[in-house]
């Protein structure tokens, strides 16, 4: 299945209807094995915990981590914790853990 992330990357809500929003560039990216179209320059923790635990929305967690590969020079691999983002790349693929043990 295929998701395009319409979310206003900045506010992480969709905009409002009728609202004028600038695009991105659309992209594929894997996140745990999955195809996701994502409009957007960069991506952060929780926005891909998003993507990839869709159930898990609005809940709490107490440990979220993020490895990746396939990323521009410079940020081509790494682990993402906290508020850090990455660029986002065609193909780039993410492998995403959340634990709600502490």
């Amino acid at each position: 299945m295929n998701d395009i992330d319409t979310r206003d990357p900045a506010l992480g809500t969709p905009p409002p209807s009728g609202a004028l929003v600038r695009t991105s560039t659309v992209r594929t990216i894997v996140v745990n094995g999955r195809s996701h179209l994502f409009a957007g320059e960069d991506i952060g923790p929780r926005d891909l915990a998003r993507l990839a635990f869709p159930e898990q929305e609005g809940r709490s967690y107490a440990a979220l981590t993020v490895a990746y590969e396939g990323g521009p020079l410079g940020a081509a691999s790494g682990l993402m914790t906290g508020s850090v983002k990455t660029p986002v790349t065609e193909g780039q693929s993410f492998s995403v853990s959340l634990t709600d043990k502490s």
